[in-house]
């Protein structure tokens, strides 16, 4: 009896099995990167780390990182801005309990200031999108100048969102 190429099945048990591959949303694979980013930053230091290891980690290419982040230097400066944010609010928040627990009117006034991290990496992806260019074609001055500029065009938006939301 003979047998032909169509009566041969592979072994399953020879096949590698993969994990599932799931397409993420932009702000989901920025997240994902973040607590990446924010693991091996806390565990080895951002000398210790390279994109090529956040990547393998997150399982994502190293243009991935780049396209989210601009490289090591964009991701770590977010996980920074949220952990100073996380800070800030939190003796904020330990300061208003203690003055209301010595029997003052209290009134926490949230603020806009702290975001200055977050607001330079809006304005180089503005840039870089509408014009090609990095903080470093305008030098420090003039990059000043374009964030003061943005700020004058957009500043008031998180001061109205707040207002809608009734806080």
């Amino acid at each position: 009896m003979t047998t032909s190429a169509d009566d041969v099945t592979p072994e399953t048990d020879d096949i590698p099995s993969r994990k599932p591959r799931v397409r993420m949303s932009g702000s989901q694979r920025r997240e994902q990167l973040v607590a990446v980013g924010r693991k091996l930053f806390a565990a080895k230091g951002y000398e210790a780390v390279s994109v090529e290891e956040i990547a393998a980690k997150a399982e994502v290419s190293k243009p991935v990182v780049y396209e989210h982040f601009g490289g090591k230097e964009g991701l770590y400066a977010v996980i920074v801005d949220r952990e100073v944010t996380g800070l800030i609010e939190t003796i904020m928040d330990a300061l208003i309990r203690y003055q209301r627990m010595l029997g003052k009117n209290t009134l926490w006034q949230v603020g806009t200031d702290h975001a200055g991290i977050a607001t330079q990496m809006v304005v180089e992806r503005k840039i870089a999108a509408e014009e090609g260019k990095t903080r470093h074609d305008y030098g420090r001055e003039a990059f000043i100048d374009k964030i003061w500029q943005w700020k004058e065009e957009s500043g008031g938006t998180i001061t109205r969102q707040m207002r809608r939301l009734a806080a």
